[in-house]
């Protein structure tokens, strides 16, 4: 039949927490991005104000760059909501995988100590009956 169950538990419980990790690391990525984005926008928009630069220059590039910038960041937060999404699902299913693991490691053991209870019974009658 194969693994025990609690050994197939144990493994997935392992694969979720490791889904749940990459969909952490995916979160913090797009908040990062987001903040990247903002703070670019942010630098575009004071360039704006500096009369010398070459925003006074060429504005409606700047202010091209300053839309894309706003656009990457928003991009990226509606990215980052989706995977605190994903993360609060691989959470969950950790969670339950969890609980039927140590459900399924409890009745092992169980079933473990009953067998050496009876193994011991076992031998002590046939003692009584040979001796």
């Amino acid at each position: 039949m194969g693994r025990p169950k609690h050994e197939r538990l144990k493994r997935l419980v392992t694969l979720q927490q490791r889904v749940k990790a990459l969909h952490d690391a995916r979160h913090a990525a797009h908040l990062t991005e987001a903040r990247v984005a903002e703070q670019e926008a942010a630098a575009l928009i004071e360039s704006l104000n500096d009369p010398k630069g070459v925003a006074a220059l060429f504005p409606a590039l700047v202010h091209a760059r300053i839309e894309s910038a706003l656009a990457r960041r928003d991009a990226s937060w509606k990215e980052a909501a989706r995977e605190a999404g994903e993360s609060a699902a691989a959470r969950a299913r950790v969670e339950r995988a969890g609980q039927a693991y140590r459900q399924a490691l409890g009745q092992h053991e169980r079933a473990l100590e009953a067998k050496t209870i009876l193994e011991l019974l076992e031998q002590r009658l046939s003692r009584k009956a040979g001796g």
